[in-house]
């Protein structure tokens, strides 16, 4: 029940004071980790949750506690429920079973993003040419369109109508952000994200999480392609091009534009805050231990009990037999 609460409050309470928090435009990397942490720790809670009924049963027989100098009974009952072990069991295939539903969904949706990810790699090296010069393929087509598959022979894509648009210093800042993406694996963060939104999508902190670090990758590829070139650069480029189209698997330059990405661009860039670095490196280490605490903590408490089933049982032997043995002298 412990762990249970703990998803519910990460996926709730936790999740909505992040978005609220404003990390994700001081410090995009920490926030990106919090939201991933996030999504983790719920999924661990889930999977422990899953497993406490099971390590819950007690099939240990009274004659094994005298050969055990460990409090056996005590550790069993401090993680046994109330019910039999066939109560446990049924609750445990029920956690195991939802579990194993969720693993299943998101296997289901990063196999058929690969999929469509290599029919397109496919198309692209018959219809595309590689230019060694910009380190991408272009397409030969009229609409302006920037992106980037990973995998391989994967990169950067760019058609020759964004070749016709946009000049030399705009085009070097959509080719440095699909690169930062590429190094980044943004496409597989962002699929993953999606596939647990798709499956548990009704805890809103998953449902939340997706939507956020869809929206942090773009903002870490910006950091990078201005890095490499300046502010404005990068906003002409992305008003240029609009919204197009990307296919599936793929992440493009224009994916998620927002108002909050052309402010941050347009002001100078600051320099990442060490006080939000290690408030997000302390959130993320609570936020991925607090499941195993939880499920470790009656353990702890057996360990540290006063009382000793085991030892009280071998005491109450060797109170037994020295009075029997007086008995049988008194008796001869």
């Amino acid at each position: 029940m412990a762990l249970l609460l703990y998803a519910v409050l990460a996926g709730t309470v936790f999740g909505a004071w992040l978005r609220r928090s404003g990390i994700a435009g001081r410090s995009p990397r920490s926030a990106l980790a919090l939201w991933l942490s996030l999504d983790a720790s719920i999924v661990l809670s889930l999977a422990l949750a899953a497993l406490a009924p099971v390590v819950g049963t007690k099939p240990i027989a009274d004659g094994l506690v005298n050969l055990l100098s460990a409090c056996v009974l005590t550790l069993s009952g401090a993680y046994a429920g109330t019910g039999d072990t066939a109560t446990h069991l049924a609750v445990a295939a029920i956690g195991w079973a939802a579990l194993t539903t969720l693993g299943v969904l998101v296997a289901l949706g990063m196999i058929r993003a690969a999929r469509y990810r290599r029919r397109h790699l496919s198309g692209l090296t018959r219809a595309g040419t590689f230019q060694p010069s910009l380190d991408a393929w272009v397409l030969q087509h009229g609409q302006p369109l920037v992106y980037c598959v990973p995998g391989r022979p994967g990169g950067v894509v760019l058609t020759t109508g964004t070749l016709d648009l946009l000049g030399s210093r705009e085009l070097s800042a959509v080719l440095a952000h699909e690169r930062a993406h590429l190094r980044g694996r943004h496409a597989q963060i962002t699929m993953i994200a999606d596939g647990l939104r798709r499956s548990v999508g009704w805890i809103p902190g998953v449902r939340m999480a997706a939507e956020e670090i869809a929206q942090l990758v773009e903002v870490l590829a910006d950091d990078a392609a201005r890095r490499e070139t300046d502010g404005p650069a990068v906003i002409r480029a992305l008003l240029a091009l609009g919204a197009g189209p990307v296919p599936d698997g793929a992440l493009g330059a224009t994916t998620n534009l927002t108002s909050m990405r052309v402010s941050r661009l347009s002001g100078d860039p600051s320099p990442r805050p060490w006080r939000a670095q290690l408030a997000a490196v302390v959130l993320v280490a609570s936020a991925l231990t607090a499941p195993a605490v939880i499920a470790v903590l009656p353990a702890a408490l057996g360990i540290n009990a006063d009382y000793c089933p085991a030892q009280v049982t071998m005491a109450a032997e060797a109170v037994t037999f020295p009075s029997t043995n007086a008995s049988l002298r008194s008796t001869h």
